[in-house]
């Protein structure tokens, strides 16, 4: 029996929890209801002969006292939680960032780059934001997980110029990727990027491949821990928590549909 696949099944039902209260469904019909969910899940993540009475009768247990903490979550946290703070000395680098745009690009591209690498779009004019709209590419110009690409990027190929030792690179890479989620507002989309590089980046300081799926499972729950409202009640939450689900399950998929019906070049 796997560690990690009890630990993703903890965490399902700790958003399921929070799910069913969202519902306003009584704590009698959604503990067992969230057990008998994740009891289904937890058979399906594990192999036959991995199946024991005692296990799955304390496996099932587990999950309703997490379905059950996520409830109770869920009804004792605020409907409107106090939005992040971001610490003064982000704000001048921000500022000071913004100021070196504008001294070295002229307008809309000053605009444009400080959209794509700080998601502020406000002062593009209206019709290039219709044109990245209608070209699908609107992710571009706004905060997402593609800015953690970009800035994840640019730290590592500075840090390779310089004879450091991978737990010191990962320090300090983790380091920037939290100013600069920070920097930017903690949206839910960086967040929930932010946090699975951090801990794709631990998997392989460790020396251990991180299986994507259970990474995504462990950041949806850890962030719904802070603020459960994120389910319900945040657009951006779901929607860049289900595209990569969605690229973690179909990607596979259409590869293998493409390998068999496309020639060979």
């Amino acid at each position: 029996m796997s560690p990690s696949r009890v630990l993703v099944t903890l965490f399902l039902a700790f958003i399921l929890g929070i799910a069913f209260a969202s519902l306003q469904i009584e704590f009698w019909i959604l503990i067992p209801l969230s057990a008998s969910a994740l009891f289904l899940i937890y058979i399906l993540l594990l192999r036959p002969y991995s199946y024991h009475r005692g296990t799955l009768l304390l496996v099932a247990l587990a999950c309703s006292a997490s379905a059950f903490l996520g409830a109770a979550r869920f009804n004792a946290s605020p409907e409107k939680p106090p939005p992040p703070q971001i610490p003064a000395f982000l704000v001048n680098i921000k500022t000071h960032f913004d100021d070196a745009l504008n001294a070295a690009l002229p307008e809309p591209h000053a605009s444009l780059m400080r959209s794509i690498l700080l998601g502020k779009n406000k002062d593009l004019p209206k019709n290039l934001i219709v044109d990245f709209r209608d070209a699908g590419l609107s992710h571009i110009i706004a905060v997402s997980g593609y800015n953690i690409t970009i800035v994840v990027g640019m730290i590592l190929g500075i840090l390779t110029l310089f004879s450091l030792s991978p737990r010191m690179r990962y320090a300090i890479s983790l380091g920037m990727v939290l100013s600069f989620v920070l920097m930017v507002g903690a949206e839910a989309s960086v967040v929930r990027a932010g946090i699975m590089a951090a801990l794709l980046g631990l998997s392989h300081v460790v020396g251990r491949i991180g299986k994507p799926f259970n990474i995504l499972i462990i950041v949806a729950g850890a962030m719904l821990a802070v603020n459960p409202r994120l389910l319900v009640f945040d657009l951006g939450f779901e929607l860049t928590f289900l595209a990569m689900a969605g690229l973690l399950f179909l990607t596979p998929i259409i590869e293998t549909g493409l390998t068999k019906f496309t020639p060979r070049l």
